[in-house]
């Protein structure tokens, strides 16, 4: 933490501009010698950058005198053109003034250890960083400026005012205490555990906006999975034949609903006497069963065979019934699936809709982001939590 660090700020390659940043004690001195004068803080200078008496670029510097900076440090930000011979130039020249190359993530390690961000919105200059959708990147903005750490705060203080007072009516049961008797302490809990099972779904989804929501398209060969394949996607994408096994291998695209990445995969059809490299496919689109978040199982007709039961029944909490084909029908099935015709593109409505429920967009809460650690300890809370107040519950 003593050290003064540097790094070029902006991604590799060519560009108009290209910022190099500099954190630590020496920054102010380091500004001096470059730009051959004192900076006043927070205000933008445009200089002459000089290293070894070489005019290597002029730009734009920005001295940011600590705490009063991203890292809680003296900050220097130069400016430049964005070339990438001028950018390591500018860091060449600032390390032989007595800085180092900053390890990746240092300036917001630096900004942690300091104060200036917690842990939650840490991480979520990362998912900022590599938001995908404008949906992911406001649901890492909120995070970032401390909207998923508010909430864990106030949850937190409510959560510890309960504990005071199961704690007094404890050790003080001859004083006139009779939040016990009279319910509001399992009536508290009961709204806590609804404010952290909200917090969970807005984590939840903020993780999906991250990494995304994959769902697999299965069923027997031509049941037609890839037209819905390539309905989705708006193009010709997969082969489409009447030859049964024309897919052998996995096709996976992307696609947005609602702003969240989805991933759609078209697999091989699963069916008996397969020929040797069409098992393969089928193997692998079992694989990707047990790998997405949701499975779509394809049919063309009913009742469904026995195959397709076990398909049902083995992925159950994670499957859903997909009729195509309803054009061909004489009239529509009555089934709680999903009824489409790929070709003709009746039910697409319908069959988003359903991935969007699934997802849960139709929550009115924002989604906030959050990594696979925060979901796990918000369901070990509730775990806690639900133990708790069937305790209260049975009067122990």
């Amino acid at each position: 933490m003593s050290d003064t660090i540097v790094a070029i700020a902006t991604p590799k390659g060519i560009g108009g501009v290209g910022i190099v940043r500099v954190s630590g004690e020496k920054a102010r001195d380091i500004a001096k010698k470059i730009c051959g004068r004192d900076l006043p803080p927070r205000y933008a200078h445009y200089t002459d950058f000089i290293i070894d008496a070489e005019h290597v670029d002029s730009g734009i510097a920005v001295f940011f005198q600590g705490p009063h900076s991203f890292t809680g440090e003296d900050v220097l930000e130069l400016q430049g053109h964005g070339g990438t011979c001028v950018l390591n130039m500018l860091v060449e020249g600032v390390v032989g003034l007595g800085a180092r190359m900053a390890r990746p993530g240092e300036f917001t390690e630096r900004a942690f250890l300091n104060g200036k961000l917690d842990l939650a919105q840490a991480e979520a200059v990362a998912d900022l960083i590599h938001a995908r959708t404008q949906q992911a990147a406001k649901s890492a903005t909120q995070s970032l400026v401390g909207g998923f750490s508010e909430k864990i705060n106030k949850f937190a203080e409510e959560l510890l005012a309960l504990r005071v007072y199961i704690e007094a009516a404890i050790d003080f049961p001859d004083e006139d205490i009779e939040l016990l008797a009279e319910g509001n302490i399992v009536k508290r809990f009961g709204g806590l555990e609804q404010a952290v099972r909200a917090l969970r779904q807005q984590a939840r989804q903020g993780r999906m906006l991250q990494e995304g929501f994959s769902v697999a398209l299965v069923g027997r060969p031509n049941v037609g999975k890839s037209s819905i394949f390539n309905m989705l996607l708006d193009e010709e994408r997969a082969i489409v034949s009447n030859i049964e096994g024309t897919t052998r291998d996995i096709l996976r695209e992307h696609i947005q609903v609602e702003g969240y990445p989805v991933s759609i995969l078209d697999t091989a059809g699963i069916r008996e006497n397969a020929d040797l490299i069409e098992q393969q496919g089928i193997l692998r689109t079992h694989k990707a069963c047990k790998d997405v978040e949701h499975i779509f199982l394809v049919v063309d007709r009913l009742p469904l065979t026995p195959d397709e039961e076990r398909i049902l029944s083995e992925y159950e909490g994670k499957i859903s019934l997909v009729v195509n084909k309803v054009d061909l029908m004489r009239a529509p099935p009555q089934t709680e699936g999903v009824l489409l015709c790929a070709q003709s593109g009746e039910g697409v409505d319908d069959f988003i809709g359903k991935i969007s429920e699934i997802i849960g967009v139709a929550s009115n809460d924002s989604p906030l982001t959050a990594r696979a650690r925060h979901i796990r300890l918000l369901d070990e809370v509730l775990i806690s939590m639900q133990s708790a107040r069937k305790s209260l519950e049975k009067g122990y």
